[in-house]
């Protein structure tokens, strides 16, 4: 088994290599799958990602959230490493946080605590069946829903990678902290976890 900072540079270096209509093809595939599954009809406080470095794009999605007069939140990043959601509208003011990913500005009071969202959309470089997560490696999103690990699964909220097929790995290691995805929806399916 390759290690994580291995898989994490080769699909990496696959996802810039997508070209534009590519890229565009597999979002709008990714939002058909999630628009259409009881997962999101049945979910009004919807949290996703704002995209960065050739992650799946969900710019399609907010906008399905905002048509379905749902909530969309935006992560913001807090001193202690941890994610704070914020609400996310069209003409939410994003300013660049110290990853130069856009982020509600701080000031945004509208926020909305992870334990009460219902559906969160994460980014991820490699996922498996099993739930298991590669992100970029710093442990955000592990450490914003580690009280998950202390719950019967699954729970609120429901916790969905996206990402493109190709990041589909037979099977990843995971450590103590890792905070399992309850599903992942590519460009081909939405997958349901399998423990």
């Amino acid at each position: 088994m390759q290690t994580k900072a291995t898989t994490r540079q080769q699909i990496r270096q696959q996802r810039q290599q997508l070209n534009a209509a590519e890229a565009h093809s597999a979002a709008t595939a990714i939002c058909q799958h999630i628009t259409t599954h009881t997962s999101f009809s049945s979910s009004k406080h919807i949290a996703i990602y704002y995209t960065y470095a050739g992650e799946v794009d969900t710019s399609l999605i907010a906008r399905a959230i905002w048509r379905a007069d749902k909530q969309c939140y935006l992560p913001v990043l807090d001193d202690n490493q941890q994610l704070h959601f914020v609400c996310y509208e069209q003409d939410t003011p994003l300013v660049s946080n110290r990853y130069n990913i856009l982020e509600p500005t701080p000031s945004a009071t509208n926020g909305r605590s992870p334990q009460a969202l219902d559906l969160i959309f994460l980014p991820l470089v490699a996922f498996d069946l099993h739930g298991n997560r590669l992100g970029m490696g710093a442990g955000y999103y592990d450490r914003t829903f580690a009280f998950l690990a202390q719950q019967t699964r699954p729970a609120r909220p429901k916790l969905v990678g996206l990402a493109y097929e190709f990041q589909h790995i037979e099977r990843l290691s995971s450590d103590d902290w890792d905070i399992p995805l309850d599903a992942i929806v590519t460009e081909k399916q939405w997958y349901k976890v399998t423990i």
